[in-house]
Parts: C-alpha cells; sequence; structure tokens
C-alpha cells in the first residue's frame, strides 16, 4: 500500500499523461458516467477519484446546484483533482475503507479503476451504499485481462498500476444491484456495470 501511494505521490503531477486516459481508459468512464442518468441538484460520491477526472463528466449533469464528493489516499492526486471545479467539488484524503462519510447522503457512488487497488474494495462499497438515499445508483468500472492479442498489454498496464486482476470488483454491482447495466471496452479489458441499489432486507 505505501509503495503504491509513493508511487501515485511521484507522477500525479503528469498522471493524466502518463495513465493511458485519453485513449483506452476514457471509454469506460464515460460510459459509467452516461449509465448513472445523473440529474440536476444530485450529490455523487467518487470512490478513488485521484485527479478528478470524473468530475467535468459529473458536473455537467448534476449542474452547479449538485454536489461531488472525491475520496483518495494521495493528497498529491486530490491537489490537481482540486483544480478541476475550484469552488464546487469537495475532496477529501482518506483511506476509501475507513473514511468517515459524516451524515451525508449520496444519490450515486462511482468508482473508475479504483477498487482493483484496495484489498478491502468490499469494505469500502459497504461504507459507500451506507451513506446512500434510498433509490441510489451504484457504477463500477474496473480492469481484467483483456481476451485475445491484447492480453499481455492489459496485464502490463495492470501491473504497472498496482490493479489486482483477480479482484473483479464490478460482481458488486450485480449482487448489490437491479436494474443492472452493462458495457465493456477494448476486448472485455475495460468492465462498466451500473446499477439502482436494492433496499436493505
Amino acid at each position: 500500500m505505501n509503495t503504491r501511494r509513493a508511487g501515485y505521490r511521484a507522477i500525479a503531477p503528469c498522471y493524466d499523461l502518463v495513465s493511458l486516459e485519453w485513449p483506452v481508459y476514457r471509454a469506460g468512464r464515460r460510459s459509467a458516467i452516461e449509465l448513472l442518468d445523473l440529474r440536476p441538484g444530485e450529490r455523487v460520491l467518487d470512490l478513488g477519484c485521484g485527479t478528478g477526472l470524473d468530475v467535468p463528466g459529473v458536473r455537467a449533469r448534476v449542474g452547479a446546484g449538485g454536489g461531488f464528493l472525491g475520496v483518495d489516499s494521495s493528497p498529491q492526486m486530490l491537489a490537481v483533482a482540486a483544480r478541476r471545479a475550484p469552488g464546487w467539488a469537495e475532496f477529501r484524503t482518506a483511506d476509501m475503507t475507513v473514511v468517515d462519510l459524516g451524515e451525508q447522503q449520496f444519490d450515486a457512488v462511482l468508482a473508475c479503476y479504483a477498487l482493483s487497488l484496495v484489498p478491502g474494495w468490499s469494505t469500502a462499497l459497504d461504507r459507500a451504499v451506507a451513506a446512500c438515499r434510498p433509490g441510489a445508483r451504484l457504477a463500477v468500472v474496473d480492469m481484467q485481462p483483456a481476451a485475445g492479442p491484447g492480453r499481455l498489454l492489459s496485464r502490463a498496464a495492470m501491473w504497472a498500476g498496482g490493479a489486482d486482476p483477480a479482484a473483479h470488483p464490478w460482481t458488486a454491482v450485480e449482487q448489490r444491484c437491479t436494474a443492472v447495466r452493462s458495457v465493456e471496452h477494448w476486448a472485455g479489458h475495460v468492465q462498466v456495470r451500473v446499477g439502482t441499489l436494492s433496499p436493505p432486507a
């Protein structure tokens, strides 16, 4: 964990360039935000928000009256994120598995390429879901090795970022939600799941 945090601290200023966001990973992020069907005034919780790449897409849908809380363990990444929407988005430096969300309630939870980095990702989702309003939506975007010729390259990308190729955190959406929608990109390397959280039993 400490080694990965040190790595993100070092690359934070140039993360958007070296992370393959625009040629590869942006597609999954855009699919998730679109499928969340965000509405004006809604509040969104972003787990592992990194440099805030989700902020523009979310703000375009929830508007100035909406809200955004991004949680990440790297203050250097959050320093970059804070420049994307000064005075609007809120960011919190914390481990997503233990973050205190207080009394806030959210209409949607978004986790893009973050949960597979965290051994206790299911605990992080438990905390996020507990802070959601009834009928909230959950979106998880994450990675697995691609099928076909891109398999080795996708594995290398996951290794470089510290992602667990066996984590498959999008399965939590299938287990916790109804009306689940699924999208894949890049021969299955990028997995997107979005659904409406089921009410507590």
